[in-house]
């Protein structure tokens, strides 16, 4: 079991930490989530330290003066639980702190986005719970780089990742760009190997997005059709549609391999199906050739004007596979494209 001891004013850190290391399989135990209905605070939090095997501190400048996170930091060190701090801000260490953690490695979170840092500290965590000392972290103590994205991005969401074209991606790169990459982001060179085999926890599968993003980089609804997931979403000015392989989604009950084929020579396809569905019977014109554009476009704007269900902001990086004209004369434009991810945006 991981203990997670934070400041109340660093939650939403702490609720990272946890969701990652628990969609890794690893057993987290942090308060006042897990303590139980009517028993006593500060027992329950004792039992807990004294049952875990690691000790995950989110050090920032709320932590590093709060007397409840140095209790349970006392009871962790007494216990010999390795610690591994995550800090999050620069700030100088309290006495009480510096007397805990001044001689520990630890894992510097200074820049946005936070999602490669809690991957090198999955990785620190799991080389404790089997057994390793703490003695460093992958790639080191140093501070880490922002990776490629603008720093205003922060803490994402995902509900769709595709690994497949991020082994693409990967697999585009030189080994000494792969290499100085890793360096970069401070991960293992080896995770961003294109096409090992495996299936990969989120922490990984985020981590390797992120290099892929920094390699590539130079409203809207949701339906699924045959396999295939479908986000649409419009503007004053432009009809947009994304689609993909269910197989990507993350989290997506019954798909196990993420490196599926792609379904991306198959996407119009699909699209002029739904076309063909919702066109009157009379009085139409249908061009003659299936891949005539003004059908694709027309399929991409009946699809996505038909989607059902709740509106949601999403964010998406994707590789543009069609666009055009708005066909319907609504909007400006039409595009069609198929995305590396697509995250949840504030």
């Amino acid at each position: 079991m991981v203990f997670i001891s934070y400041a109340a004013e660093d939650r939403s850190v702490a609720d990272a930490v946890c969701g990652l290391l628990e969609s890794a399989g690893m057993r987290c135990w942090m308060a006042p989530r897990d303590v139980a209905p009517g028993t006593a605070y500060a027992a329950s939090i004792v039992e807990a330290i004294a049952g875990s095997a690691a000790f995950v501190l989110v050090l920032s400048p709320h932590s590093n003066r709060s007397p409840q996170v140095l209790r349970e930091l006392e009871r962790a060190v007494s216990r010999d639980v390795p610690v591994l701090p995550l800090r999050i801000a620069e700030f100088p260490l309290s006495p009480e702190m510096e007397y805990f953690v001044s001689s520990r490695h630890w894992l510097d979170a200074l820049t946005l986005p936070l999602e490669p840092h809690l991957a090198r500290l999955l990785y620190g965590v799991r080389a404790v719970l089997d057994g390793a000392p703490v003695g460093g972290w992958p790639g080191g103590a140093r501070p880490a780089t922002a990776p490629g994205p603008p720093s205003e991005w922060n803490l994402k969401h995902y509900v769709y990742i595709s690994d497949a074209k991020v082994d693409m991606a990967l697999a585009q790169l030189p080994a000494a760009t792969r290499r100085a990459l890793a360096t970069r982001l401070e991960l293992p060179a080896g995770l961003l190997v294109a096409g090992s085999p495996g299936a990969r926890d989120l922490g990984e599968r985020v981590a390797r997005l992120h290099a892929a993003v920094e390699a590539v980089r130079v409203g809207a609804r949701v339906g699924t059709s045959l396999g295939l997931v479908y986000f649409g979403g419009t503007t004053e000015r432009t009809t947009l549609g994304l689609g993909g392989s269910m197989k990507h989604v993350v989290g997506e009950v019954g798909w196990v391999d993420t490196h599926s084929h792609s379904v991306t020579h198959v996407l119009l396809g699909v699209l002029q199906k739904e076309l063909r569905r919702e066109l009157p019977a009379a009085g139409a014109e249908r061009p003659r050739h299936r891949a005539d554009p003004t059908q694709a476009l027309m399929a991409v704007s009946v699809a996505t004007h038909n989607l059902n269900g709740p509106e949601q902001r999403l964010e998406f990086l994707a590789k543009r596979l069609l666009s055009g004209a708005d066909p319907y004369g609504e909007h400006g434009q039409t595009l069609l494209g198929t995305p590396l991810y697509v995250a949840l945006a504030e």
